[in-house]
């Protein structure tokens, strides 16, 4: 209760006292604003009615209540009394004084009867009854003294309202001073004695709290100060006791004098001692005896982190008294090298031990400035060619041991100085610091050296794998002046160097020129369309017509997805399958080829002619977690029998996740779907799991029916293939049939179908040749032959 005290100094220093004031103050003005308004106006009608009455009695008192009208009695009245004005209506009138310029209104409000031009004038009319007279009298009175009154009406009413507001804003502000600022600012000096004061929270309580809210709170902190205070005590009892038994705690535990000599210390301290070098009765080294003298100075403890060796600690310094110190110490080793675990981690490759991304993008950044008009510095930027097939057919575990002997290989064909990083799975960058500016074939020299690394193969599990390097290559200053940029250039560089090497077998090496950007431009701009055709019906099938090799009785037909773009008209599917599936929306767009093909399925088969419509699926689709599901529902909701309709995958579709395909190619088995292999020969096949897979067709590949039948290569492996697929079960289709001799020399071999443009080019829906479906054919059979009947 003492902090109550009137504190008017402080009070106009309080923001929070002034926003209180000037909210009370602003309400009692508002307040008396609304109540002088009707104030004033009532007063006008009271000023106005005397005015009113005081005519009549000026006007009863001088005119006779009968006889006529004397013109001296008018006189008198008009010139004596307030009544400027007057007219009697009786016959023609009389008229008096001041004329009227407008008839009196009929209204009781005497302020709508008010006349402003010459003068102030009120104009009012009396009834023979009301005055006692003869009569009708309509009468212009002086009003002049009506508006000083209002003035001075409204000066006093003013008067009152400031002089109320300046008493009730001043009594505000002292009890706002006395209840509320100095109870605060009190707290507050106690809060931050107490947190100055940690030791000593006793000495912080209040002694006689209030017994409003502002008491309460103040309660509240008493009770947290002697919370704190226990809690104090209980660990001054824990530390007397463990300094009672140092001998027996398994951290160190020392005593020293204030000059900083070693008293004591316990055997666990024995690792600190002999990295100090001192012993019991030595003085300890002058790091340490500065912090003794500090904490001695200021009765605080010290706290500090102390390296010792491979070792590390956190020592206190606690004063026991005037002129002794416990030392108390916690080893930190093992958070300490977690740490630097995980400051590693954070800037390495867990895999190959190599920087990581971040830490590559962190240095690039660093030195980029540091380029001069002689000496600039590289970003190459290499990804494996063949790694994705070669982990998935050798096995994760492999491959990781692959890109472990790829690190070892690139780091020892690079120069001490360079920087090598694991960017991201199967892609590497290296920093090349001091190139010479002019000088791009010594970069490319290196970027060779790299790529010759690799070219030795890798043996796994007592099988030889190869896998290449595409090398792209960026130079600063000249192709980027920031680290995003000259890695962005670097990426570009190998996307060409591999595109190059996969279509031509050209140099692996790539360096960046401006012209990749501009593509990279038309690529995003390709895709935004692509995204946008798939959202607005610019897509549409056309299907290519499959016949049986002997009878050319069209059997089935395949679907080709086409993109009817609305400025560049057809687009063919080589110009944005490849993009789809490297972005991922091959997955939005192969489902929508596999609706729209069941839909146009279903529609044939609503008009009398069931043709199997085979569609194509991408590994990505084989990946997803309910493929079989999606395929049901769409059979079930167009009614179409699953004999109708053929997902053909390619053979490195199937290898990516082998387990995976073949439990969802059995799943697609089971409900009737027919699955072909396409493009058989070209990939990776293994007859040890090609077995495995529920497949009713292989497709012969069109590279190795376009020199049929003149080749006699491709005329073996034509015939291999077919051999092979019968014995195995399946039917084969040859694809790219564009002659009759080759379409001859299938049929002679053993090919059940065939399909290419001397057959017919993919048309619409709309221009398929329909046949009928024989009678008896069971529509819900994946096919006429199965591996069973092999």
């Amino acid at each position: 209760m003492a902090d109550r005290k009137w504190n008017l100094q402080g009070v106009w220093r309080c923001r929070l006292c002034w926003w209180l004031t000037g909210a009370v103050f602003a309400s009692i003005v508002i307040i008396e604003a609304i109540i002088l308004a009707p104030s004033y106006v009532n007063y006008e009608r009271d000023l106005l009615q005397s005015l009113n009455q005081a005519g009549q009695q000026a006007t009863r008192a001088a005119l006779p209540a009968a006889g006529d009208m004397p013109e001296a009695a008018l006189d008198s009245l008009v010139g004596r009394t307030l009544v400027r004005g007057i007219v009697l209506h009786h016959g023609a009138g009389e008229v008096a004084g001041e004329p009227l310029t407008t008839a009196p209104r009929d209204d009781s409000d005497l302020r709508h009867k008010r006349r402003r031009g010459d003068g102030d004038w009120l104009e009012v009319r009396w009834s023979a009854a009301d005055l006692g007279l003869p009569w009708d009298v309509s009468a212009r009175l002086d009003a002049s003294t009506v508006d000083s009154e209002l003035t001075a009406f409204v000066w006093r009413i003013s008067g009152l309202v400031l002089l109320i507001t300046a008493v009730v804003t001043v009594t505000t502000m002292a009890v706002l001073s006395l209840l509320v600022l100095n109870p605060l600012l009190a707290f507050r000096r106690r809060i931050i004695a107490a947190g100055q004061d940690p030791a000593h929270p006793l000495r912080h309580l209040a002694d006689q709290p209030g017994r409003d809210e502002m008491g309460d709170t103040e309660r509240a902190f008493n009770d947290l100060l002697r919370h704190n205070a226990g809690h104090l005590a209980e660990l001054e009892r824990f530390n007397n006791e463990l300094a009672r038994f140092p001998d027996e705690n398994t951290n160190p535990v020392m005593r020293a004098r204030e000059d900083g000599l070693l008293l004591y210390a316990n055997k666990a301290s024995a690792p600190i001692l002999d990295c100090w070098g001192v012993a019991a009765g030595q003085p300890l080294p002058a790091p340490i005896r500065d912090r003794v003298s500090v904490a001695l100075e200021q009765g605080q403890r010290q706290r500090f982190e102390e390296p010792c060796g491979d070792q590390h600690y956190i020592l206190h310094i606690r004063p026991v008294s005037a002129d002794a110190v416990h030392i108390y110490g916690l080893d930190i080793t093992d958070r300490k090298r977690y740490e630097e675990e995980l400051r590693h981690r954070t800037w390495h490759d867990d895999l190959t031990e190599l920087s990581n991304r971040a830490a590559f993008e962190q240095r690039v950044g660093q030195v980029v400035n540091m380029v001069s008009a002689e000496r600039g510095l590289a970003v190459l930027m290499m990804g494996l060619d063949g790694f994705h097939a070669v982990n998935m057919t050798a096995g994760r575990a492999a491959g990781d041991v692959m890109l472990r002997e790829t690190a070892r290989r690139l780091q020892n064909a690079l120069p001490k100085e360079a920087m090598l990083a694991r960017l991201t799975g199967d892609v590497f960058g290296v920093l090349l610091l001091n190139c010479p500016v002019d000088d791009a074939a010594w970069v490319a020299g290196i970027a060779r050296r790299l790529v010759r690394a690799l070219e030795r193969p890798f043996t796994l599990s007592d099988t030889d794998y190869r896998c290449g390097l595409s090398v792209g290559i960026t130079l600063a200053p000249a192709d980027g002046q920031t680290a995003d940029g000259l890695m962005r250039n670097a990426e570009m560089a190998m996307l060409r160097a591999k595109a190059d090497r996969r279509t031509t077998g050209n140099d692996p090496v790539a360096f960046f020129v401006p012209e990749l950007s501009e593509r990279m431009s038309r690529r995003q701009h390709r895709l935004n369309g692509l995204r946008q055709a798939l959202d607005s019906d610019q897509l549409v099938l056309w299907y290519q017509p499959q016949l049986a090799a002997t009878t050319h009785e069209q059997v089935g037909v395949e679907a080709l997805v086409r993109w009817q773009h609305p400025d560049e008209g057809m687009i063919p599917p080589a110009d944005f399958i490849p993009l789809a599936e490297d972005t991922g929306l091959i997955v939005p767009l192969g489902r929508w080829v596999l609706t729209e093909a069941c839909r146009q399925a279903s529609a044939w088969l609503q008009s009398g002619h069931g043709l199997r419509v085979a569609v194509n699926l991408s590994a990505q689709q084989l990946l997803a977690p309910d493929l079989a599901g999606e395929v049901r529902a769409l059979l079930q909701q167009f009614r179409l029998p699953a004999g109708l309709l053929e997902l053909e995958i390619t053979e490195t579709a199937v290898i990516q996740d082998l387990d995976h395909t073949v439990s969802v190619l059995a799943q697609l088995a089971e409900l009737g779907v027919c699955i072909a292999i396409d493009d058989f020969g070209t990939g990776y096949s293994s007859l040890a799991y090609l077995k495995q897979l529920p497949v009713h067709r292989v497709k012969i590949d069109q590279a190795f029916v376009r020199e049929l039948p003149t080749n006699e290569q491709d005329a073996l492996l034509c015939r291999a293939i077919i051999g092979l697929a019968h014995n195995l079960g399946y039917q084969v289709i040859g694809e790219g049939v564009e002659t009759a001799e080759q379409a001859e020399w299938l049929a002679r071999e053993g090919c059940d179908e065939l399909q290419g443009y001397h057959f017919g080019r993919p048309v619409p829906g709309s221009g398929i040749m329909l046949p009928n479906p024989p009678e008896g054919a069971d529509l819900n059979m994946p096919g006429q032959q199965n591996r069973g009947s092999a």
